[in-house]
This record gives C-alpha cells, sequence and structure tokens, in this order.
C-alpha cells in the first residue's frame, strides 16, 4: 500500500485510512458479545495485515465502545502501536452527556476538548494520539479557545 506523510509532519502512514466506525457491530453502547468483539478484532487486525497503518476513530462511535475495542486489538497484535497512525475525533456529546436531559449536541468547548482526550486516551488505554481533529468543524466556532485547547494537549505529550 502507498504511504504519505501527513503534511509538513513527521507522520508517514498509509494513503487510504481505516475507518473503524462499524468494528464493534453496534451503533449504541450495549454490551457486546465476544463474537461482536472477535470480529472487530479480527477486522482491525487484518486491516493492519493489509498494509492500513492510519486507523480512523472517533469518541461517540459505539459511545466510545470503538476505541475500546480498538485499544484492546492494540495490546493484542505487538509492535502495532509503534507502527500506526492513530487518529481520532472530538466535538460531538451523545443525548444524556452529561445528564440525562442534555440533547445532542456539538461542544468545541476547551473544556471538552480536553476531557474528551483524556478519555479517549483512556478507552485505548494509550499515552500519546497521533492525529487528533474536531469531529464537525463550525465556522462560527471559538477558533482561539480551540487552538489553546490542543495546544495544552500537544504540550501535555497527549497528542502530536
Amino acid at each position: 500500500m502507498q504511504t504519505i506523510t501527513l503534511g509538513e509532519s513527521s507522520l508517514e502512514c498509509s494513503r487510504l485510512a481505516y475507518g473503524c466506525w462499524r468494528v464493534t457491530g453496534v451503533i449504541t453502547h450495549p454490551p457486546i458479545d465476544d463474537e461482536h468483539e472477535k470480529r472487530g478484532h479480527d477486522a482491525i487486525t487484518a486491516a493492519y495485515e493489509a498494509g492500513y497503518t492510519m486507523f480512523d476513530l472517533a469518541d461517540i462511535y459505539s459511545e466510545g465502545l470503538v476505541e475500546e475495542v480498538f485499544g484492546r486489538s492494540l495490546k493484542g497484535v505487538p509492535g502495532m502501536r509503534d507502527n500506526i497512525v492513530v487518529t481520532t475525533k472530538c466535538g460531538i456529546r451523545q443525548k444524556g452527556d452529561p445528564d440525562k436531559d442534555s440533547p445532542h449536541r456539538y461542544d468545541l468547548s476547551r473544556d471538552h476538548i480536553i476531557h474528551s482526550c483524556e478519555a479517549s486516551l483512556k478507552r485505548m488505554d494509550i499515552d500519546c494520539i497521533d492525529l487528533y481533529l474536531l469531529h464537525r468543524p463550525d465556522y462560527l466556532m471559538e477558533q482561539e479557545e480551540i487552538a489553546k485547547a490542543f495546544d495544552e494537549l500537544k504540550q501535555a505529550g497527549k497528542v502530536r
């Protein structure tokens, strides 16, 4: 598979990204059974063995379950973490977050970006996200607040 360098960074990855949205076989977050866990792991492993080195995730995919399954897959394939670019996204809150009456909405606040990053790191059980993106950028967003959040995450070593 062809590889590329991402912009002016030192990150090299496959030209194609493997989208992980449906690897759990569920959209919401009910507990998944062993069969769905195995299918997710097998799909991620097969993509890696086929040459994919960029994996695309998001904190909202299956309400975080996709990141959990992906993290367990990383642990199950020796050396995989060192050879891939982990991409995940933030900026959308699910209905019921943070309380039961909260609607589904976009949230590009500094606090939410930082909280989402820390939660993604925990779910995947990794130290650093290689490429961290806003899921749905908005032209009316507070650009300085967002830049500050990303700078803080980078300086803390949580994103590249």
